[in-house]
């Protein structure tokens, strides 16, 4: 019975992972929620490892897919950034022991261009405030 209340959280985590295109984070929001609930819930469940692996798996998968993801503005980095943060603890643990995937968050957290953009923006805010 356990297994069938984790079910649901794999089927979103292949939705999530099918996208392509970009982040779908309803869908890993969901499938995270689900997991959490279940963990709470079960402790020492016989299931237990296998949602706490599932979450792992997928966490790797969201680091992934944040290397590979094109965003288009700031305000789509942006919101993607406060969202992924909600997730450091999970994905610092993955990253202590995956150099390569602590490169891809590491890059995906110091997005340069995005800096830039930002520092032209708070510089234009100033001189526009202090005419």
């Amino acid at each position: 019975m356990s297994h069938s209340k984790i079910t649901p959280a794999r089927e979103l985590f292949e939705e999530f992972e099918k996208e392509t295109s970009r982040l779908e984070k309803d869908c890993f929001v969901a499938a995270v929620r689900i997991l959490d609930n279940f963990l709470t819930g079960n402790p020492k469940s016989e299931f237990t490892q296998r949602a706490n692996n599932l979450k792992n798996t997928y966490t790797r998968q969201l680091i992934k897919k944040l290397g590979s993801t094109a965003f288009s503005n700031i305000y789509e980095w942006w919101s993607t950034l406060i969202w992924v943060l909600d997730y450091s603890k999970e994905i610092e643990k993955i990253t202590a022991s995956d150099p390569q995937l602590k490169s891809i968050y590491d890059s995906f957290i110091n997005h340069q261009p995005w800096l830039n953009e930002l520092k032209e923006a708070a510089k234009d805010y100033k001189e526009k405030t202090h005419e």
